[in-house]
């Protein structure tokens, strides 16, 4: 969750202003996203490690830590 600012969080605030009216904008953007990243990450290594190797489904999470991965390398060029 964001930070509460007023009735927004500061979250909501940096997603609600053009990225190119605010200077830090694309960087408190980007901040986000790769928060966000990361708690998928963390999700998908505990479902992983919740999983009796070899499970059928362990593939599926494989390929979903290649997109974070993919994303990740996107966002930080």
């Amino acid at each position: 969750m964001g930070v509460k600012m007023g009735s927004q969080t500061k979250e909501q605030t940096v997603l609600d202003t053009p990225l190119d009216r605010h200077p830090l904008a694309l960087q408190e953007f980007l901040s986000i996203v790769r928060n966000r990243l990361n708690v998928i990450s963390t999700s998908l290594y505990l479902l992983e490690s919740s999983l009796e190797a070899p499970h059928p489904h362990s593939r599926y999470i494989e390929k979903m830590k290649h997109e974070l991965e993919a994303l990740r390398k996107l966002i930080n060029g």
